[in-house]
């Protein structure tokens, strides 16, 4: 290069060599563009924009000294035309910029992930909020644009944002978040920073203002799980955000983000590193997320970092971020930001109330800080946008109303606004006797009347005791040997729907399995399985319910309700039998939600395995354009329309198993075998209509 450029710089003046060098090197920037993003910046372009122009616009100097004819009849042209052909460059690059942003493209170079295999998990921490718009751009633009896992923590309920929860560690908001920072460090080593002028540890009793010690509890929260899974042998990389973020264009992908850093968006630092949206490489994510234990045991170090003892300046999260990356030598690397924070009216917040937004306003949520949507916008290209013909639903109204009221069953369901019963009655399904109800209303009759000498009954609100001894189990066992009848007089010949289910299950399935009841009274669905021709895996059947089972019996294994919540598929079997037409309607202690049926599919489907089987026992109507009905707080009867919706997931395996005798009403429960071959996304998709 440098013989080239001596030749060059003995053919022309200097002038014309430092316009060909600016040309050459518009070229090359041309094609790093494309290639590698990191160093492409607005700034970078308008730079490079007056250098095109002030070469547009340069002319020749009289020269001093003659050259040879031959060369004076061969550069001046030569450079003319590059002179001449400078405005075209300048045209055409910033025509391709703005195509190129025009589709989203503008944050990163797509390079599609043709390997099939998930290396990225989506981490969502704290209350949920934003809503159902927020939510659509999280499932379009973060989860499917990373081809990613999602695991939430927090109090919520993540499936309202997306069906496909990975992996769902629930954590109820202590009142005092002092009292879970207690736990990572002794009260000695920080509480008295609760002292300082700041507001790091916001969410601490009687300490700082704002929510970033809620952030920092949860940053230590996830690094215990993702510690102890080993989930960072499983992903190669880590997103961390935030549920009330609208995610405008596609998500950087992260084979176009720095390996070896730690990647935030950019703006929105105050003095540190932003804190709202992060992405951790595997090798990186647990020393990232250690910065709480750090500030916890560290104090003193913290203190002298930030001015010593005497006139300690105000300090937020971001600074505290800041301050513990650099001390770890942790490299941050910026991309662009293509997502803002939106905020509903009934979204409770420790910070930003929001700021009226003339587009946003249509979807009755505000914009929580302005200079996130501005960035988003420039990465993306376009600018935020919505139907305006169109009356967006206020979906506060029936959360906001739930929320307010702290609706816990059982109650009147009458009491609920229309809005809340409307939201009930999706798929042809209409309220009867609205206004009766019930506590529990569990009777003797709930359970086989073999049962009853090894059962002791209460009353109708307590019930049965739930104790499955070792008695209890044989006694069943011979009788359904014998030919008896093992059904709940409910239920009349409940048995002989699950034993024809589990036979045809048995027929797709030639290796052991594991197998789940879910709900149960008495263990008459176990005895049945136990029975069968199934190959259980370590002899025994699981059995699942959000009120304790004291299981005296090695051949059943108990398992509470909330430890599933963070698991997925590790179950080949799952049976349902006059469960799912409760939930959500607050009869048995549960929250009252209109989509708490079809919540319950969801979870089945997430614990079974691919190609796995759910036994599946609902009352439906005996005509098929007949609509369903709910009958007060006490269960509902479906509608073919409902029942279709609710099976969505999975394919129906064979006829619907139906009782000899000819029963009506909530005792017509057919019994389905369902097969898992569909994706769970058709729940969140239902979920999305019926809260719209």
């Amino acid at each position: 290069m440098s013989v080239a450029s001596f030749h060059l710089r003995g053919l022309v003046s200097a002038t014309y060599f430092t316009v060909i060098g600016t040309a050459c090197k518009i070229l090359s920037v041309f094609v790093n563009y494309f290639i590698w993003d990191k160093h492409a910046s607005p700034v970078g372009l308008g730079a490079l924009g007056f250098c095109i122009f002030a070469a547009m616009v340069f002319e020749q100097a009289p020269l001093k000294r003659q050259f040879p004819a031959s060369v004076q009849k061969t550069y001046p042209t030569s450079l003319r035309k590059l002179q001449n052909s400078l405005p075209v460059i300048f045209i055409c690059w910033f025509l391709l910029h703005g195509v190129r942003k025009s589709y989203g493209l503008g944050v990163t170079t797509i390079k599609p992930n043709t390997s099939g295999s998930i290396d990225t998990l989506v981490v969502v921490t704290g209350s949920i909020r934003g809503g159902q718009h927020a939510w659509q751009t999280f499932r379009t633009n973060l989860l499917a644009e990373l081809h990613a896992d999602f695991a939430y923590i927090g109090p919520g309920d993540p499936y309202i944002m997306s069906s496909t929860v990975k992996y769902h560690w629930h954590f109820e908001d202590p009142l005092d978040w002092g009292t879970f920072l207690d736990e990572v460090a002794p009260p000695e080593k920080w509480r008295h920073m609760c002292q300082w002028p700041s507001q790091f540890l916001g969410g601490v009793l009687n300490c700082h203002r704002g929510s970033a010690g809620i952030l920092l509890a949860y940053r230590e929260i996830a690094r215990r799980y993702i510690d102890e899974l080993s989930l960072d042998k499983t992903y190669k990389w880590f997103v961390f955000t935030r549920s009330d973020q609208m995610h405008l264009c596609p998500h950087p992908r992260t084979e176009n983000l720095d390996e070896d850093s730690i990647n935030v968006p950019e703006g929105e630092d105050y003095g540190g590193i932003s804190d709202r949206h992060t992405v951790y490489p595997a090798a990186l994510v647990l020393k990232g997320l250690n910065v709480t234990q750090h500030l916890l045991h560290n104090s003193p170090e913290v203190i002298e970092h930030f001015g010593g003892t005497q006139g300690l300046k105000p300090n937020n999260l971001e600074s505290i971020l800041k301050f513990y990356f650099d001390k770890e030598g942790l490299e941050v690397r910026r991309f662009n930001r293509t997502c803002f924070g939106v905020k509903r009216a009934c979204d409770l917040t420790r910070w930003s109330a929001g700021s009226d937004h003339p587009v946003l306003k249509h979807l009755k949520l505000k914009v929580k800080y302005p200079r996130e949507l501005a960035l988003a916008e420039r990465s993306c290209g376009f600018k935020l946008t919505v139907n305006t013909n169109v009356t967006y639903t206020d979906e506060c109204l029936q959360e906001q109303f739930l929320r307010d009221n702290n609706v816990i069953g059982p109650i009147d369901l009458s009491t609920l606004p229309l809005h809340v019963l409307d939201a009930f009655t999706y798929f042809n399904m209409e309220f009867k006797g609205i206004t009766k109800w019930g506590k529990y209303s569990i009777d003797k009759d709930q359970v086989p009347r073999q049962a009853f000498p090894f059962m002791i009954y209460h009353n109708s609100t307590v019930g049965w005791s739930k104790n499955y001894s070792t008695v209890l189990v044989d006694t069943l066992l011979a009788a359904n040997a014998n030919g008896e009848d093992i059904s709940c007089a409910h239920y009349p010949e409940s048995a002989y729907q699950i034993k024809i289910a589990l036979e045809r299950v048995n027929m797709a399935i030639d290796e052991p399995v594991k197998v789940l009841v879910a709900g149960s009274i008495s263990p008459w669905v176990e005895i049945m399985i136990l029975s069968s021709d199934l190959k259980l895996a370590q002899g025994m059947v699981s059995v699942t319910d959000y009120n304790p089972i004291i299981v005296e019996d090695s051949r059943i294994e108990f398992v509470h309700l909330l430890e599933l919540q963070n698991q997925s598929s590790i179950f080949d079997v799952v049976v349902s039998h006059s469960r799912i037409e409760h939930d959500g309607l607050g009869r048995y202690g549960d929250p009252v939600d209109p989509n708490g049926d079809f919540k319950a599919m969801a979870e089945f489907h997430i614990m079974l395995r691919d190609k796995g089987f759910l036994v599946l026992g609902v009352p439906t109507v005996e005509d098929e354009d007949t609509t369903g009905s709910i009958e007060g707080n006490f269960y509902r009867i479906y509608s073919a329309e409902r029942r279709k919706q609710l099976v969505c997931g999975f394919d129906v395996v064979g006829k619907r198993i139906q009782t000899q005798q000819k029963l009506s009403g909530w005792q017509h429960q057919d019994v389905y075998v369902l097969q898992k071959t569909k994706s769970v996304n058709c729940y969140a998709e239902i979920i999305k209509k019926i809260s719209s």
